[in-house]
């Protein structure tokens, strides 16, 4: 059975080829990229998850006070 050369591990990532076609970002722009649309996907989670226990704390409230809620008609 033949033996495996691998590279040394300093020049392995080296070695990955990365192909750039014109118009593309730079790696700093699109880590930037990166983070923005997280930051913009953070937020909208954050936004519903505050809807939701606002929604949650008016149904508690009412149940607490006896307040009938009416269910929306399909």
């Amino acid at each position: 059975m033949a033996n495996k050369k691998y590279p040394p591990p300093e020049s392995r990532a080296a070695s990955k080829h990365v192909l750039v076609y014109p118009n593309w970002m730079s790696a700093q722009r699109y880590h930037e990229y990166q983070e923005s649309r997280a930051r913009a996907a953070r937020v909208e989670h954050d936004k519903l998850k505050q809807e939701a226990d606002q929604h949650n704390a008016f149904v508690e409230n009412a149940k607490k006070h006896g307040i009938p809620i009416v269910k929306k008609k399909k």
